[in-house]
């Protein structure tokens, strides 16, 4: 009997413990196991956030599993026969951003059925002055930057690979976001009174013309 060779393509060399390759979304490789990998940062992501399933095709379910950054950065998941899954950095996340798709700002070809909401990231902001107390993450409206009450809660969406830091040039980083890290908008945490709830408040003044929400 003879043997057939393989007839899938071989995915770039910088790409991490890749499966077989499926199809290309821009710079996205597509795997049959619901992750893709980027081919400029060899970063691999999972397709659907957490909350929502992978069925094979797409992610399906209403994703609506939200965390706390403390919680978000203590996850620990097993998919796609890997247990090293992270919370991404602001600048990874940066580098799924495309404002092109809005809204959501994402390649939904590469992330089906994908949310426009809040996503946290891994970083936090050394300049703030809640530092102790905010971190930084992405509205996947319109790919802009936020800092934001630890305590809050969004969703997430888990990455593995070397971490990456300054991954995109300076003209890759105008496409992806307009508004860099420094002029994100900062969410300002309002004092409850006694029996009340702990409201978020951010300011979009600047940002008003363009629509931003979350």
């Amino acid at each position: 009997m003879s043997i057939q060779p393989e007839t899938h393509q071989v995915a770039p060399t910088n790409i991490i413990d890749s499966p077989v390759r499926e199809e290309v979304s821009g710079n996205f490789v597509i795997h049959s196991d619901g992750t893709v990998t980027d081919t400029r940062t060899g970063l691999m992501w999972m397709r659907c956030a957490l909350g929502k399933t992978w069925n094979g095709a797409t992610c399906t379910g209403n994703g609506k599993e939200n965390f706390t950054w403390d919680q978000a950065m203590t996850l620990r998941h097993d998919f796609a026969g890997h247990d090293d899954w992270r919370l991404p950095s602001i600048d990874e996340l940066k580098s799924i951003v495309d404002k092109t798709r809005t809204p959501p700002a994402i390649d939904t070809i590469a992330f089906p059925n994908a949310s426009d909401s809040i996503f946290w990231s891994s970083s936090r902001n050394a300049t703030h002055p809640n530092y102790a107390v905010v971190a930084w993450s992405m509205g996947f409206g319109y790919g802009c930057p936020y800092v934001n009450s630890r305590k809050d809660f969004f969703r997430v969406r888990l990455v593995r690979g070397r971490p990456v830091l300054g991954i995109l040039s300076d003209d890759a980083v105008s496409k992806v976001t307009s508004f860099p890290a420094e002029e994100a908008p900062v969410a300002i945490q309002v004092e409850p009174h006694k029996g009340e709830s702990t409201n978020i408040i951010t300011p979009f003044s600047f940002l008003g013309s363009m629509g931003v929400y979350h």
